[in-house]
């Protein structure tokens, strides 16, 4: 297993490392609403834009998987199994237990 996971990551990040390197000019975001401009290069923005739709598909995950455990919570509390009962009291319609000494 750790071998596919550096067989899969190594080559990505030469891919990465590549593109940053080559795409170093400056793209000018204009943020429209508001009169600001920012100059960045285009690899920072290539990883901001990845960074972002992680974080985005990152919290839709997690609500799914919020959903679905309650969903679960709920079920399990509707068929939640008897109390355990205590050893030590017995019922109170059983006779009392003789001792032998």
């Amino acid at each position: 297993m750790r071998r596919i996971k550096l067989i899969i990551v190594v080559p990505i990040a030469i891919i990465v490392i590549a593109l940053s390197v080559s795409n170093r000019q400056d793209v000018v975001i204009n943020l429209w609403p508001l009169p600001w401009t920012i100059d960045v290069p285009l690899y920072m923005l290539g990883f901001l834009l990845f960074a972002a739709g992680a974080l985005t598909g990152g919290l839709a995950v997690w609500s799914s998987r919020m959903r679905r455990n309650r969903r679960l919570r709920k079920a399990h509390e509707q068929h939640k199994p008897a109390p355990p009962v205590d050893s030590e009291t017995p019922p109170s319609s059983a006779p009392p237990m003789l001792r032998s000494s």
